[in-house]
């Protein structure tokens, strides 16, 4: 099925695009220009809340960015670029930044329900309250 692009989902996607990039430069503290790749390395090799995860992600990262050059610089024939965001993209894209800039909480994460079992139980019983959990 072909997808439809439009400028709206272009829009969009600059706009999730920019708010990763923004808030980049305020964890970087960094209010000179630097090239969004740049950012994502220090990031990287910085001690910030967000390293751990925009280093899981960074190849993802720069991708994105990537799009956004083209989308931005690229060439165009009649004000409209060759290069268009599909909205698996900026799905995609939305939940990076969701996690960048609100990082999830460690509560979040890690607390789950306990569950335990005695050790007069069946293993019927065990099995069956594991598969109901």
């Amino acid at each position: 099925m072909l997808q439809q692009y439009s400028d709206e989902l272009t829009l969009q996607y600059l706009a999730v695009f920019n708010t990763i990039d923004k808030h980049l430069d305020k964890v970087l503290l960094e209010e000179a220009f630097l090239p969004f790749n740049e950012k994502i390395k220090r990031v990287m090799d910085g001690d910030y809340s967000i390293s751990w995860f925009v280093k899981m992600h960074h190849y993802q990262l720069k991708y994105f960015g990537e799009l956004r050059n083209h989308i931005t610089h690229g060439i165009k024939e009649y004000g409209h670029t060759y290069a268009y965001p599909s909205e698996h993209a900026l799905a995609k894209l939305t939940k990076l930044k969701d996690a960048i800039v609100v990082p999830p909480l460690v509560g979040d994460v890690f607390i789950k329900d306990v569950y335990s079992c005695d050790l007069l139980d069946s293993l019927a019983e065990v099995v069956h309250a594991m598969h109901d959990q």
